[in-house]
């Protein structure tokens, strides 16, 4: 997963409403702009002493612009939006490897359905920056110490990994007489 990579698609009506009165709300910039510019050019003295009459009370009205709420509404996911739908990606803010997705395609998302310890949309690893933690026995911790390289076998990583303990716990478990040692791997890039 590169950063920026697409993780999902939302689908959302208020999203394209916002787009839409983005939209709408540029257009009326535009045409009070238009309507400014020639109001200003009504306004100079050899234009009125002309009597040009083109400028009437019918097309000195300015509309106000509402640009800035649409925007603001729209905000920056508009720029990853597809602009002839409603919808929207979530990218990937990081580079890494999704390890955990807690949505499912077509599930509905709703603010006021998230709870406060509702788990993550996605969960990505940096897979350059790996830890590891081991239980190490008393014999064991006499051996070691925080900054020391070690080097790790298991059977499920085909190869040898190297690095170096970053913890070793302050207290030995009474039920396993075993205490717990933070290892960090940095992969090469």
């Amino acid at each position: 997963m590169k950063p920026g990579q697409t993780l999902a698609v939302l689908a959302s009506p208020d999203f394209g409403q916002a787009q839409a009165d983005a939209r709408r709300a540029q257009s009326d910039f535009a045409l009070a702009e238009k309507n400014l510019n020639r109001l200003r050019s009504c306004m100079r003295p050899a234009f009125l002493a002309q009597g040009n009459d083109h400028c009437g009370s019918r097309t000195m009205r300015v509309p106000k612009p509402s640009l800035p709420v649409p925007r603001a509404r729209s905000g920056s996911t508009a720029a990853a939006a597809n602009r002839s739908t409603r919808t929207s990606r979530l990218a990937s803010p990081i580079e890494g490897i999704v390890v955990e997705r807690n949505i499912n395609p077509g599930q509905e998302l709703r603010p006021d359905l998230q709870l406060a310890n509702s788990p993550a949309m996605f969960v990505i690893t940096d897979s350059v920056r790996l830890g590891v933690q081991l239980d190490a026995t008393e014999s064991q911790l006499a051996s070691l110490k925080r900054g020391q390289k070690v080097q790790l076998r298991s059977s499920a990583w085909p190869r040898k990994l190297r690095g170096s303990v970053e913890a070793i716990s302050d207290f030995v478990d009474p039920a396993s007489a075993r205490s717990k040692c933070a290892v960090g791997h940095q992969r090469p890039r």
